[in-house]
């Protein structure tokens, strides 16, 4: 490595060290870049860009970076061209001084380690003069704030996609007799109600309807959970008493890490489970009320605890602690559930990215007395408004980690190991953090974390 490179290494490490950054300038310059012709900015999701000059470091629109105020960002592209002008040019080292510059106007960006990082090297210009024409610089993609329009829209997918059909199969000579319709593949004919007897050649949705066939009295009944694809689906089942059932229709993604992680602790028992129900979370939210609704019962669960950072309190007037927008279900019928969380919901639209978590477990541990661990459903893309707090909690936190596709978020790491607790993914268990000594590390998907001072942090 050259000396200019490695004094510069050298630098970003001391800064970092010194803003208690989660994310070091040093872990992220150790990453392969991807190689694209020319670089266009995502249209699907909310973003800015932060410009620079071809093969300078100075960040030629500072102000842009208010927008992101009080937001989660969701993932950073530095973006810069792969032609040198000259055989000494050393890329790494502007990387470096550019992405000093972004952590001084936006130091939040280097403290959640949730968020996705990627280095852009465009190939399609070859010289100077033509590179002008790509863009140099930072790409920028956020979650904007909800509002009371997109907090109605989450609600009538949940509404939706939680719309209970009846059904029953019933036994006729010890066996299960049931009868079965297929839906069209033309949506007009799905709207009609058309339905079909038997398989055509196309393959069409199989829909499972029952036994319609007069009988005394129902013999046995069961719980089926079917599959769509696409908007909800039409009650296509036939019953003469309601059984519930809840469909799957809008799982966003592949991320069903709630379910994955509820169905594969049976071990916890009388859960105190508390859920951030904020605007970027109702996907997990459907998942929950999948998961309640395929219980035979709840007796593994005490309560639910719904909260959404507030209650539509302006972010000037939010205090660590004394935010509000918790919501508490001890009834444990489906609707009483969902209409806890619906009014927690409804009621917290707006806000900026931090959530209360810490405030609901403190809450649970003066409401429920005796309380021996809450399970927190948590968007890993949010930090902890309240996180100084984590001390006064008293009980072990159990995690489920909500979009850690990538990354995890130190944060609740620290909030695991601090309480005696665990995090849990999609593909993991991480039972014990609490052990951890410094300097230990651990592999959490594909990266790697140190336990230094305390704190998590990304490490190559």
């Amino acid at each position: 490595m050259k000396v200019s490179t490695f004094i510069l290494f050298i630098f970003s490490l001391f800064y970092l060290e010194k803003s208690c950054a989660q994310v070091s300038i040093n872990y992220l310059l150790s990453r392969e870049p991807e190689f694209r012709e020319k670089y266009e900015i995502q249209k699907d999701i909310n973003g800015i860009k932060v410009n620079m000059n071809f093969a300078d470091d100075s960040i030629l629109n500072p102000g842009v970076v208010k927008r992101l105020k009080g937001l989660n960002i969701l993932m950073i592209d530095l973006v810069y061209t792969d032609y040198r002008s000259v055989k000494t040019f050393d890329q790494p080292v502007l990387n470096l001084k550019r992405m000093q510059h972004l952590q001084k106007i936006l130091p939040e960006a280097f403290k959640n380690s949730a968020i996705i990082w990627n280095f852009i090297a465009q190939t399609g210009c070859n010289s100077s003069e033509g590179c002008k024409d790509y863009f140099h610089g930072f790409a920028i993609y956020y979650r904007p704030k909800p509002t009371a329009l997109s907090v109605s829209t989450e609600l009538a997918k949940l509404e939706c996609s939680t719309k209970r059909t009846t059904y029953w199969d019933t036994i006729k000579k010890y066996k299960v007799v049931s009868s079965y319709t297929y839906l069209p593949r033309s949506k007009s004919k799905a709207d009609q109600g058309i339905r079909y007897t038997r398989r055509s050649i196309f393959f069409r949705k199989e829909v499972i309807v029952f036994d319609t066939v007069p009988l005394k009295r129902p013999r046995m009944r069961k719980r089926v959970v079917t599959t769509f694809e696409g908007d909800c689906p039409m009650d296509t089942a036939i019953s003469k008493k309601p059984v519930s059932l809840v469909s799957s229709a809008f799982v966003w993604g592949n991320d069903s890490v709630v379910t994955a992680v509820l169905n594969r602790n049976k071990e916890w028992k009388n859960m105190v489970i508390s859920v951030d129900v904020t605007g970027s979370m109702s996907p997990y939210t459907q998942q929950v009320y999948q998961w309640i609704a395929l219980q035979s019962n709840l007796s593994r669960v005490r309560s639910f605890t719904f909260f959404n950072d507030g209650n539509s309190t302006p972010d000037h007037l939010k205090f660590a602690g004394h935010t509000g927008g918790i919501y508490d279900c001890t009834k444990l019928s489906f609707d009483h559930i969902m209409n806890s969380c619906n009014k927690a919901m409804r009621n917290g639209n707006g806000g900026d990215g931090p959530e209360n978590d810490v405030e609901s477990i403190l809450h649970i541990q003066d409401e429920f007395k005796n309380v021996k661990e809450v399970i927190l459903i948590a968007d890993n893309f949010a930090n902890m408004r309240d996180f100084k707090l984590i001390e006064k909690i008293q009980v072990p936190v159990r995690v489920i980690l909500c979009g850690a596709s990538w990354g995890v978020n130190s944060e609740y790491l620290k909030l695991a190991r601090s309480t005696g607790g665990s995090v849990h993914t999609m593909e993991q268990d991480l039972n014990t953090l609490a052990n951890m000594m410094e300097g230990e590390t651990i592999k959490i998907g594909k990266q790697k974390y140190k336990l230094q001072k305390g704190e998590f942090v990304l490490t190559p």
